[in-house]
């Protein structure tokens, strides 16, 4: 990494403005994914369909997506507090009034503004990481936010019961969100005290820089493939598991939080891993091939044996995103100049096409033919992250060397 964006000495802060980057992934995951368990209520009181459920759900990663690309930029030149605190707070605004909301059209429309903050804070988040942790640090922290946000997800699915009703869970997923944005009004900082930053240029040499590199577009689909995988099978697995194996909602829902539980458990013990081998790569290749393998039985597995393969599942996929962020950090045509850039136009393509496209429109078709095409979808997505990891290039540092 670049000197020029790091201090000399790693600071302790670098813990806190993690905290701050992780807090709207937690927030918003934890926002949108309460609504499934409570479905038949939520989908009752505002005269739902099936697919404007899913619209409502996955919707605010339309926005993230569109806010990332404008927000990594404006972070190239404004500032990354500046953008991550008026983003948040109109996130926090948006997730609280929906509680006024009585109807599809104005639920709809400010869930979209929900993925406000998320867009902003992960398009630079890349950015923020690079130049507050040291190198050795950064598959770890790039792991770390991306456990947090899968806290969001388990934790939405598992304090369940502790709501009387939605409307309850709605208020305090809203005063969390309001918190992060609290949180980066007062402590969010762009970089380490004494860190030269690089000079401001024109947006479009941003924008153009960035969308002309092979690499950035192969991290952005393999991002894209990940979240269609997560979102797929966190949203969808409750809703199969009850209607292929007659489990109970409850039942079924602790299932699918414990994909997560996994993955945060995966995220803290493989960078280890990582950084003692030095290579992304091999490691990469290997779980998302694992993953598929764990997938595809599922469907047939004796009732015993889904709980083991949910954990197994979560724990290998629980990198996917974090290293392919630490690898785009690590691209030499990207540098520490464009990185704001080139991380909004992955942010894009990572929750439009990953977050909404593929899980409304290919997958959520195919699993109302037959709930058991859901593990063939998922493997085949971890296939699709495999190759996408061996075009990648190698950037751990023994990789480089």
């Amino acid at each position: 990494m670049s000197n020029s964006l790091q201090a000399q000495k790693p600071s302790a802060y670098r813990w806190l403005m993690l905290i701050l980057v992780s807090l709207p992934n937690f927030g918003t995951n934890y926002a949108q994914f309460q609504l499934s368990a409570f479905a038949a209520d939520f989908m009752a009181d505002l005269c739902l369909t099936t697919m404007q459920f899913s619209a409502v759900t996955l919707s605010f990663s339309v926005v993230a997506g569109i806010i990332g690309v404008c927000g990594g930029t404006l972070a190239d030149r404004l500032g990354t507090r500046r953008v991550a605190v008026v983003l948040c707070f109109i996130t926090a605004a948006a997730s609280l009034g929906r509680l006024l909301a009585h109807s599809y059209a104005p639920f709809f429309l400010l869930s979209l503004f929900v993925g406000c903050g998320l867009g902003a804070v992960h398009a630079t988040s890349g950015k923020i990481i690079s130049a507050w942790f040291p190198q050795r640090e950064a598959s770890f922290a790039f792991s770390l936010y991306c456990a947090i946000g899968a806290a969001g997800i388990s934790l939405a699915q598992l304090t369940s019961t502790l709501y009387t009703g939605y409307c309850q869970a709605l208020l305090v997923s809203g005063l969390v969100l309001l918190l992060a944005a609290v949180m980066w009004l007062l402590f969010g900082r762009d970089a380490p005290k004494g860190t030269v930053l690089p000079p401001s240029q024109p947006v479009l040499k941003y924008i153009s820089q960035v969308a002309r590199l092979r690499n950035v577009w192969i991290v952005a689909l393999c991002c894209a493939l990940f979240s269609a995988f997560i979102y797929t099978v966190s949203t969808l697995l409750p809703t199969v598991l009850a209607s292929t194996r007659a489990m109970d909602a409850a039942t079924a829902n602790s299932i699918a939080g414990m994909l997560n539980i996994a993955a945060i458990v995966g995220s803290v013990l493989i960078p280890p891993i990582q950084t003692r081998l030095g290579k992304f790569r091999p490691l990469l290749a290997a779980l998302m091939l694992l993953a598929a393998a764990f997938t595809l039985p599922m469907a047939a597995a004796p009732d015993g044996l889904v709980l083991p393969l949910v954990c197994l599942l979560g724990f290998c996929v629980s990198i996917g995103c974090a290293f392919f962020m630490a690898i785009l950090a690590g691209l030499s045509e990207v540098g520490t100049e464009y990185l704001g850039s080139a991380q909004g136009l992955v942010t894009l393509i990572h929750y439009v096409v990953g977050g909404f496209i593929i899980p409304s429109f290919v997958i959520t078709p195919l699993v109302d033919i037959s709930g058991s095409l859901l593990f063939v979808a998922a493997a085949v997505l971890c296939v699709l992250m495999t190759v996408g990891t061996l075009l990648l290039p190698e950037t751990g540092q023994k990789g480089k060397k």
